[in-house]
């Protein structure tokens, strides 16, 4: 027979080996074959091959090359050596005695079934008895093996490239190098034929406990066989660099070299068009199916429900008339597409059902699992084999896509089989839990948005008897420096007292600087925000230390009069009296009368900012009673309306749990907006009685959290997603092309662009005081930046991890399970962390990235499932960022791109861009771009194209005029073009970004 791995197939239930392929078998001894000579070279016997002799002994030899394949992964005689280390390696660990002696035997019977004379080859039935033989009895077999304790080989992965064939274009892969010696490793990669294929880099060197990225370059071609590149490893010494590894380095005698082939697999492509529907029909810019939704605004992705409208609208598409699906496989997708329904409706009303919680949330997980699975059905497919059934290979690929689609249904239609059947261990009634009434949300929603106004209430005595502080010393000749600070719990309203103090004396002042802390201080940032608020250019300042950055700080303030806010000082392990003393002394005193406010929560901190001054130390004390009656009462009826009689006693009761706290009292007020039922008033009084414990802050927190539960769903949706940021202080104005791209914002039944309909949830989230306004603009007064309350954002990075909506990684907690969106912050210990999790899965199905790690950017370029990509690049060494690999992204909405420290870098992107065809915002801030590419006329969705960084602008294609959807261009050089375009729609805005 012609045995060799490929016929040799497994049954997907029992994993039972099963042997394909009879050509050359006999039915006995005396038989004989005649004829030319068939089979595959490498397996077959010399003496069949060479004389076209059989016997049972071509099968052994046939079956020693198997042996030496699966141990070795190679056909042939191998060196023993050689791959104990390798299986070292693959083991990740010291292998024991008896495990490297159960690697030989297999070794050993596979080189005896290959000897050239059929007569020395062994018998089947010594085979089985040498391979089954028991393990040795002897207690040292257990202990580890002294000569591979360490692992001294360089990690490759993958170890196998699956390329479609008939690629009409170049293709590109990434191969990742892995050093998890104490050794430097030097590689070289050589391709089999080196015309056709390239390495970038094809040499170098990677340190120790590190990794290393490759680029791998096929040509558009169709190849039917398997190509490859040979990667040879060795050590090295320390100190070398990449330019110095030269190809004879691995042929020096005495040197260990290991050598690894790299294989390349061209899989048969299908066309799915066939099958499916056009790809537009799935987008959320098409119109909604509403076979399985009862209205459009269903459809949108939240914290409640997951993606859940959002796969129930795909999958009515999926059964439409337009495409070609097998009966049977429509009749499964309505069968679970119903159970699935229901599951929507049921899931707002077990929100607050603690007792189900679990179950809710393995639905939601569902969800985003399904939606993955219907949007791979729309990327290219190749053909590749799989575990659950025979080999496909063999199959035409119009067959094996039908198989192909007909797997993912009957997986969909297990997992949603498998939830529901999970569902009878939880005993309760759907129908006997109340849900939030969507009509009531929606008219809060407007209720709110009318409240985005700033209400300051008792802001002015406070606002002036500090302002007379600070004039108590005129403008005497003092070269110290003023320092005042203000000290309260959080919630008190510091940050407030000390911006009105800010904005009141902006024309006595400059430069001025208002800088947010936090709790992780970093004294180059904070000199930075001091440099860059006081209008220093930002640009090349990451280059520069602590000791550079002072030095500029203080040749720019000397002879300036000068106010410096410093809000929200911590006391940490980053926080000490050093700390404090580096930022001190990079504030120059002069005679001008100079001034700088420090805000913080703790009292020793405000201390050492007024060590030498200790009447500068103001306490901030909670609203008095009648101005926290009129804040409540304000906030709720409007300025001077009364409250009703009947609302008088409760509204004195739930004041005075308040304790003058003005964000306890503006979050209680929120619930009660638009409802004057005494019944409503008074079960928040209850429930919030009930709820009185602990200090003041974790009053705080107990209210902020009855706010956060009382949200609309779409609202809080909206507001976990703030906690992808690191600091409170961010533009989230850019956050509503973000929300969109979610898909958060409900499709709006009144012809409103849904950005329109993400700035009523800002607004709202404004009205009801989760997020408070940092900066409007001058001349218009639009809000330009929010802020988020500490106290608030760290509730919302509490609920964004319980409900697993958003993962900040930043070193401070492990990784696990699937995570939907990721944020990844500065943090050089945790590249190991994310490799790690990109390895095992846990960010495979990831859909929103917040990168502020420039070397990590090609590793989220795989993942294809991402949807909104935010990257803030800084300075290295790298040569400027790489995004030509984005095309990978298919499912791409959002793409930005800035600097954290607002310099100019080069950025690359693809020469054709045309495959990301959901793609709506381009957003490329302080980029150094001279070209978009050339087929960016042909995205037909995309409004905001935005670039900034090059001087002159960024030159855009001809028939820029397609863009029919363009409703915000910037940085754009071609007047021709925009004049057209302008002509056309007059929807282009000129100006800065926004």
């Amino acid at each position: 027979m012609d045995l060799k791995p490929a016929n040799i197939l497994l049954d997907g239930k029992n994993m039972v080996p099963k042997i394909t392929d009879f050509d050359l078998s006999r039915p006995d001894e005396n038989s004989h074959t005649t004829g030319q000579c068939v089979g595959t070279q490498g397996y077959i016997a010399p003496e069949y091959r060479d004389a076209s002799k059989t016997s049972m002994k071509c099968d052994i030899y046939s079956l020693g090359v198997v042996i030496i394949e699966l141990v070795t992964g190679c056909k042939g005689l191998p060196d023993e050596h050689k791959v104990l280390r390798r299986w070292r390696h693959r083991w990740s660990k010291p292998p024991t005695i008896l495990q490297l002696q159960q690697v030989t035997r297999c070794i050993k019977i596979g080189v005896r079934c290959r000897e050239k004379k059929p007569e020395h080859r062994p018998p089947i039935s010594e085979i089985i008895s040498f391979l089954g033989e028991p393990a040795s009895t002897d207690d040292h077999t257990s202990q580890i093996c002294p000569d591979y304790n360490e692992d001294d080989m360089l990690g490759i992965k993958p170890l196998e490239l699956r390329l479609p064939s008939e690629g009409k274009k170049e293709i590109s892969c990434s191969v990742e190098l892995t050093n998890d010696t104490a050794n430097c490793i030097a590689f070289n990669i050589q391709p089999s034929r080196p015309r056709l294929y390239g390495a970038q880099p094809n040499k170098g060197i990677v340190r120790p406990q590190s990794k290393y990225g490759v680029k791998i370059t096929v040509p558009p071609q169709h190849i039917e066989h398997v190509e490859k590149f040979i990667i040879k490893s060795r050590k090295v010494s320390e100190g070398l660099g990449d330019e110095t590894i030269i190809e004879c380095m691995f042929e020096e005698a005495g040197i260990v070299v290991d050598e690894v082939d790299l294989k390349i697999k061209y899989n048969p492509i299908f066309e799915k068009s066939k099958l499916l529907p056009e790809r537009a029909i799935f987008s959320r810019h098409y119109h909604t199916n509403m076979k399985y939704l009862q209205e459009e605004s269903d459809q949108a992705v939240d914290v409640t429900r997951g993606a859940m409208g959002s796969v129930l609208d795909k999958l009515g598409k999926l059964i439409t008339e337009e495409n070609n699906l097998e009966h049977n496989m429509k009749i499964d997708i309505e069968s679970f597409s119903q159970e699935l329904m229901k599951l929507h409706l049921d899931l707002p009303k077990l929100e607050k059902h603690d007792g189900v919680k679990f179950w809710v949330n393995e639905v939601k997980e569902l969800s985003y699992k399904i939606e993955d699975m219907v949007d791979g059905l729309l990327v290219p497919v190749e053909h590749e084999s799989t575990s659950s059934e025979l080999s496909d290979e063999g199959l035409d690929p119009w067959q094996y896509a039908i198989n192909h689609i007909g797997r993912v249904i009957k997986d969909i239609k297990n997992k949603v089989q498998c939830v529901t059947d999970n569902r009878n261990m939880y005993n309760f009634d759907v129908n006997n839990v109340l849900a939030n009434v969507k009509a009531k949300a929606t008219t809060g929603l407007q209720i709110w948005a009318k409240k985005d106004k700033e209400e300051l209430i008792g802001i002015e005595k406070p606002r002036d008897e500090l302002i007379s502080l600070f004039e108590e010393d005129g403008n005497v000749p003092n070269n110290k420096l003023k320092i005042f600070s203000i000290v309260g719990m959080g919630g008190l309203g510091k940050t407030t007292l000390v911006k009105a103090v800010y904005d009141k004396l902006e024309a006595q002042y400059h430069p001025m600087a208002f800088v947010k802390v936090g709790q992780n201080v970093d004294v180059k940032v904070v000199l930075k925000n001091i440099l860059t608020g006081c209008g220093k250019d930002a640009t090349n300042m990451e280059h520069l230390d602590v000791e550079q950055l002072t030095s500029q700080l203080q040749q720019l303030l000397m002879y300036e009069r000068y106010f410096i806010v410093i809000d929200d000082l911590w006391d940490s392990e980053t926080m000490n009296n050093e700390t404090w003393d580096t930022i001190k002394f990079a504030l120059p005193g002069n005679n001008y009368g100079i001034r700088v406010i420090t805000t913080t929560r703790i009292d020793h901190v405000a201390r050492a900012c007024c060590y030498d001054e200790m009447k500068c130390i103001r306490m901030m004390n909670p609203l008095s009673d009648n101005d926290s009656r009129t804040l409540f009462l304000s906030r709720i009826f409007g300025p001077k309306e009364p409250c009703p009689d009947a609302l008088k006693d409760i509204s004195i009761h739930i004041l005075k749990r308040c304790g003058g706290l003005p964000l306890a009292i503006n979050s209680i007020a929120n619930l009660l907006i638009g409802d004057q039922r005494r019944s409503t008033w008074d079960d928040v009084r209850q429930n919030w009685s009930a709820m009185m414990k602990g200090n003041a802050l974790e009053r705080m927190n107990q209210i902020l959290d009855l706010s956060y539960v009382h949200l609309p769903y779409q609202l809080k949706t909206c507001l976990l997603y703030v906690g992808m940021y690191q600091n409170s202080n961010k533009d989230l104005h850019h956050m509503l092309r973000k929300w969109v791209a979610e898909g958060f914002v409900e499709k709006s039944t009144n012809d409103e662009v849904d950005e329109d309909v993400a700035e009523l949830y800002l607004r709202a989230l404004r009205g009801m005081c989760m997020l408070q306004v940092d900066k409007v603009g001058y001349c218009n007064g639009d809000v330009l930046h929010y802020r988020v309350h500490p106290i608030m954002l760290d509730l919302i990075r509490v609920k964004a991890a319980i409900e697993n909506f958003i993962h900040v990684i930043d070193g401070s907690k492990s990784m696990g399970g699937d995570i939907h969106r990721v944020s990844v912050h500065h943090n050089d210990k945790v590249d190991k962390q994310i490799w790690g999790a990109i390895e095992e899965g846990s960010l495979s199905h990831v859909r929103s990235v917040f990168l502020r790690r420039s070397s990590l950017v090609p590793y989220f370029l795989e993942l294809k499932y991402v949807r909104v990509l935010h990257i803030e690049y800084k300075y290295s060494s790298m040569d400027g960022l790489d995004l030509t690999g984005i095309n990978r992204l298919s499912l791409l909405w959002y793409l930005k791109v800035s600097s954290v420290d607002e310099s100019i870098y080069e950025l690359k992107l693809p020469s054709k861009i045309g495959d990301l065809q959901e793609l709506e915002t381009i957003d490329l801030h302080n980029a150094s771009l001279k070209n978009y590419p050339s087929d960016i006329v042909s995205l037909p969705w995309l409004r905001h194209l935005i670039s900034t960084g090059n001087k002159v602008g960024v030159v855009l294609p001809d028939e820029i005029e397609r863009l029919e959807t363009l409703r915000t261009l910037v940085g754009g050089l071609n007047g021709r073009s925009v004049h057209t375009l302008v002509e056309k729609r007059a929807m282009v805005q000129a100006g800065p970004a926004h």
